[in-house]
């Protein structure tokens, strides 16, 4: 089973057609999200039928594809049948949604301010030099 992102949209395009899409080669089951960068109002082909999720907390992206593959696990261990799973949730990717669950969890939590804390250093990977260090303003609104 297959269950999460399989390819960057233009990929995966002909397997998320509404009518006549290409079933994914290689996979008994699957749900492959056929957009990105999103986690509710979301669109998949499960096992070559176009489906669509709402704003609801039960549509979060990544519960709907532990879900599906859950119980894609579940029905193998019943069939007695061996399987192979490939879970690819989208998390974490911006933008950064929690779960509706977990959404207001550590409202009243601070980020550690360790020694390498909004560390920036000349002599790192092109990200890390690159990067200015945040203001004190932008540290807290982030954190």
């Amino acid at each position: 089973g297959m269950f999460g992102k399989l390819l960057n949209p233009n990929g995966v395009a002909p397997y998320c057609k509404k009518e006549n899409a290409q079933k994914l080669p290689g996979f008994d089951s699957y749900l492959t999200m056929c957009n990105d960068n999103r986690y509710f109002k979301n669109s998949f082909s499960q096992n070559g039928t176009y489906i669509e999720k709402g704003d609801k907390p039960e549509d979060y992206l990544t519960s709907v594809i532990g879900n599906h593959s859950t119980q894609f696990v579940e029905a193998s261990l019943q069939a007695g049948r061996p399987f192979f799973v490939y879970i690819a949730p989208h998390a974490p990717h911006v933008p950064a949604t929690p779960a509706p669950w977990y959404a207001n969890e550590y409202n009243d939590q601070k980020a550690p301010r360790t020694p390498n804390y909004n560390f920036s250093a000349t002599d790192h990977h092109y990200v890390i030099r690159s990067q200015p260090p945040m203001t004190d303003e932008q540290a807290n609104d982030r954190m």
